[in-house]
């Protein structure tokens, strides 16, 4: 079993909104802990398979934002990604989406920016 896991911190241009980028990487029978309601708004970007949460296939690269029920990320031998998590509020940045919509949602990119 491989982990491999850094987390940085932004770059000044983005530490207003963005709390921390993280970047795991693991091979070898693995189960990522529950996300917890109210863990605020994750931007995946996945380098290998992307995993199923709640039994849902995840795309490529999407968000993630539990309000009112814990996610769990089913278990899986390959994990590979590269996560945004944003500052409290601070998507609303980046997104004219309402924030209520992406509550609960496993939004890709392309639902959110487009092609």
């Amino acid at each position: 079993m491989l982990i491999n896991k850094t987390s940085y911190r932004p770059n000044k241009s983005l530490t207003k909104y963005v709390d921390r980028i993280y970047v795991l990487k693991h091979s070898g029978e693995f189960k990522l802990p529950a996300i917890l309601p109210g863990a605020g708004l994750e931007l995946l970007f996945h380098t290998h398979e992307p995993f199923l949460m709640n039994n849902h296939k995840c795309d490529n690269a999407h968000i993630i934002c539990p309000r009112n029920s814990i996610l769990h990320i089913d278990e899986s031998s390959e994990v590979s990604f590269i996560s945004v998590r944003f500052k409290s509020g601070a998507f609303r940045h980046f997104s004219p989406i309402p924030y209520l919509e992406l509550n609960n949602q496993f939004a890709s990119v392309e639902d959110i920016w487009g092609a």
